[in-house]
């Protein structure tokens, strides 16, 4: 078997699902502190045994997406093994991985109920390849090529290269890296039609369109569309009305941070510009319960054993913005989850959530499924022995910031306790999480069925935190 990255979907290869659940941290995340800390999804590889389930295309498309160090163009695709030797050539299967819409070359065997193959993948790590941020029109007194600067020395994204550029040594820094589209990145402050212009002359250098991985950030919407419009740029994508202050800047350096391992760059525009619209705006009025769910999820999920936080749930933020992921309504719960031969360790179900496609996001994150309260209400479906936390009335929106918070909660635990004191008033009505009701929980956390009640206020928080910190 060549020593290279593959694929590799092989006959009669089983691995006891069971076994990698009862203790998949361990198995499918390397608990190596010092270097679980370089990756951000796999430190190994995963093999996921789909023996006695039958193959969603969905779940299949989720776990090379959630792939976050998976190099699709170092990927070896070459070989793909299914029952009866069915091989799919080089060219298929690329399309597969890379297009949401192009699947059908696998709608023969997909459609089956069950297939008994082993999945395992090979990640080509990005880790080491150097990623390239390049800043223009940034200078020394800008706030946000300071704090971005002193974000990133400080968490130490060792992969990550700042360069500002201009004309004068855009020839010196050309000859000096090798920059492609997949590892560079370009931040440009727009303020007037001359920005424009200078970027073009940039973009001429490169072997690339640079403006397909420039992330605009502007100060006046006001004129600056006709402007891109007056030099023929039509598929642009920009912030506006950045505010100069430390904790924008902060956060924008928390997302590059996050998106660092991402092979292809062009995510992180979408990631950015999703956690500008839909989380930072509203994340003052939410860090309460924020705080509360990570101590849950650290509780009864983690046991304070483990680094692991979930890791992927800071991918949502893009995730839902690019892919939109659905679950399939019935047909979901009744292949999948309630299949009689399948084993899940949790089962998460968050109410008054608008849409599923987080519930489809999660469904493959460490056998943890979230599910909508149209399910719920069946009792059957909780006829076999599983583990269940029912969360009551949470945004999704909120979701793909928890992992990040509680990353540097320590760092910034006193900004945050400023902001819940300015909100305490406005949240005694809105008890985010009402319940936590957990059946069988297989750790020494809790042995029993019980009922939790939790409050999210201040002291709510700090109560809780206490009682159950120690477990």
């Amino acid at each position: 078997m060549n020593n290279k990255k593959h694929i590799y979907i092989i006959n009669k290869l089983f691995i006891n699902l069971k076994k990698i659940n009862k203790n998949n941290l361990n198995y499918l995340f390397n608990n190596d502190y010092d270097r679980f800390s370089k990756f951000s999804f796999l430190k190994n590889d995963i093999l996921i045994d789909y023996s006695r389930n039958f193959l969603n295309l969905e779940i299949l498309k989720l776990l090379i997406k959630l792939s976050i160090n998976f190099n699709i163009d170092k990927f070896i695709k070459n070989e793909i093994n299914i029952k009866n030797n069915l091989i799919i050539s080089d060219k298929d299967i690329y399309k597969f991985f890379i297009s949401n819409d192009k699947i059908n070359i696998f709608s023969k065997f997909l459609s089956k109920k069950k297939i008994n193959i082993l999945l395992k993948l090979k990640y080509e790590y990005s880790l080491y390849e150097k990623k390239i941020l390049f800043l223009i029109n940034i200078y020394d007194d800008n706030l946000f090529f300071f704090y971005i600067i002193k974000f990133l020395n400080k968490y130490k994204k060792k992969n990550l290269i700042l360069l500002k550029i201009n004309i004068n040594n855009i020839d010196v820094i050309l000859n000096k890296y090798d920059i492609n589209l997949n590892n560079s990145l370009f931040f440009a402050f727009i303020e007037k039609d001359i920005n424009i212009n200078y970027i073009l002359k940039l973009n001429s250098k490169f072997n690339f369109n640079i403006l397909d991985n420039t992330l605009f950030f502007i100060k006046n919407k006001s004129n600056i569309i006709n402007i891109f419009l007056k030099y023929k740029i039509y598929n642009f994508k920009y912030i506006e009305n950045i505010k100069n202050n430390i904790n924008f800047y902060l956060n924008i350096g928390l997302l590059i941070s996050i998106y660092t391992n991402l092979n292809v760059f062009y995510d992180l525009i979408y990631g950015i510009i999703y956690f500008r619209n839909y989380i930072y705006n509203n994340l003052n009025s939410n860090i309460s319960f924020i705080l509360g769910i990570i101590d849950i999820w650290n509780v009864f999920f983690l046991n304070k054993k483990n680094k692991y936080i979930v890791s992927n749930i800071k991918n949502s933020i893009f995730f839902i913005k690019k892919y939109n992921y659905k679950i399939k309504n019935n047909n979901f719960i009744k292949n999948n989850y309630f299949n009689k031969n399948l084993s899940f360790d949790y089962l998460l179900y968050i109410n008054n959530i608008k849409d599923e496609y987080i519930s489809k996001i999660f469904s493959i994150i460490e056998n943890i499924t979230f599910f909508n309260n149209k399910y719920i209400k069946n009792t059957n479906y909780f006829d076999k022995s599983l583990n269940i936390i029912i969360i009551k009335n949470i945004n999704p929106f909120n979701i793909g910031i928890l992992d990040s918070i509680y990353e540097f909660r320590t760092k910034i635990y006193f900004f945050i306790k400023k902001k819940i004191e300015t909100i305490l008033n406005n949240i005694n009505n809105t008890n985010i999480l009402n319940k936590v009701l957990t059946k069988k929980i297989n750790s020494d956390l809790i042995t029993e069925k019980q009922i939790v009640e939790y409050n999210s206020s201040m002291n709510g928080i700090i109560n809780f935190y206490k009682k159950y910190r120690n477990l």
